[in-house]
């Protein structure tokens, strides 16, 4: 979930943790440019809702409350990935689908979210 504004991160996540949930906070950050290429290959131009949220986002994320950026322009979603398992302390189950089968699951998610209207 992208959550960008402080006020909704402190009610969201600090009601988390006063009710003893253990929450771990990540702002992946990207360019402005990288942003809006992932958002052409899923079918949103540069004047669509989402590319049009970028500068707030990008403003929003750069407050004290999200502190734990991770940059990533040049990485894979596996290593995003492996990357929040490390900061989390969280062990991964490795995939074994197979270069195939991580492509198929791949192309089914970009096409979920191209838009059609």
């Amino acid at each position: 979930m992208t959550i960008v504004d402080p006020p909704y991160f402190h009610e969201i996540i600090g009601r988390l943790r006063a009710d003893g949930a253990a929450v771990h906070h990540f702002a992946l950050c990207a360019s402005r440019d990288t942003l809006l290429n992932r958002l052409k290959r899923r079918g949103d131009g540069r004047d669509s809702w989402p590319a049009r949220q970028i500068e707030r986002c990008i403003k929003g994320l750069s407050h004290e409350c999200f502190q734990t950026h991770i940059d990533t322009d040049h990485m894979t979603t596996e290593q995003v990935v492996e990357q929040i398992a490390a900061l989390s302390a969280v062990p991964l189950v490795p995939d074994r689908r197979g270069k195939l089968g991580r492509a198929r699951d791949r192309i089914l998610t970009q096409i979920k979210h191209i838009r059609f209207f």
